[in-house]
């Protein structure tokens, strides 16, 4: 007996056959499907890969986004804080709060236009990149099927066939280890993949945040001119404009 051998990365898979015996073109097929099996699961494998790197520049973008969140927190709350102060300001005769808040309010505006810009930026690696998570998870479902249908009908093709050379035991356990090593891959593929959805999640998570923040900056709007109104009904109508 002779072995014959499918090389893979995460170890070869070998089974025994007789040498004495011609090789057949069933042989050829029983040894090339094992081959088969190991690309397209590998091939799952670096797709996976790819969509997790390229998951991290959306991952970079939440963290950046996050940063941009606390910065505008910070101006929305100062803003807040002056304006809590303005009327009362106003009634003792203190217009320069209209100034300050100005001031508080332009830079909570720009922090919310920059804050914008990087999110409007990520959006679209974003919905790429869950795109080609899902279209992959997909993907992955229907190969790994086909994979392990033709790992099955392998031994069946042999079973039924006369006179082949590779011995039918050997290469059943042979079989066994294919799965071993397709199962290995499978849970990587798998892993990478959830990685991939939290990368996501956290991402839709921080526009859930930042809606939230720009709902509470468009009252915050709305309250100004109201304020605004009573600074000039209790100043006698002096000019105490802050736009």
């Amino acid at each position: 007996m002779a072995i014959r051998q499918v090389k893979h990365r995460l170890g070869n898979i070998e089974y025994e056959y007789n040498d004495q015996i011609p090789w057949t073109e069933t042989d050829q097929k029983m040894v090339d499907g094992l081959a088969h099996c190991f690309l397209v699961s590998d091939k799952s494998m670096e797709d996976a890969d790819a969509v997790l790197k390229r998951s991290m520049k959306v991952s970079k973008s939440v963290k950046e986004g996050n940063e941009f969140f606390k910065k505008v927190a910070g101006a929305l709350e100062k803003a807040q804080l002056v304006a809590g102060g303005y009327v009362g300001a106003i009634e003792l005769g203190q217009l320069s709060i209209a100034d300050a808040l100005a001031e508080a309010t332009n830079l909570a505006n720009d922090a919310f236009q920059k804050q914008s810009e990087v999110l409007t930026a990520a959006h679209a690696e974003y919905s790429a990149v869950l795109d080609s998570r899902n279209k992959l998870v997909d993907e992955v479902e229907e190969d790994n099927a086909e994979v392990y249908d033709q790992l099955t009908g392998l031994f069946k093709l042999g079973y039924e066939a006369e006179n082949i050379a590779t011995d039918l035991m050997s290469f059943d356990q042979a079989s066994e280890r294919a799965r071993e090593v397709l199962s290995f891959n499978d849970s990587a593929q798998e892993r990478k993949l959830d990685a991939v959805l939290s990368i996501t999640r956290d991402f839709e998570l921080l526009l859930a945040k930042v809606e939230g923040q720009q709902n509470v900056w468009t009252e915050f709007g709305s309250r100004m001119i109201l304020i605004e109104y009573i600074g000039k009904l209790r100043s006698g109508n002096q000019s105490t404009s802050f736009n």
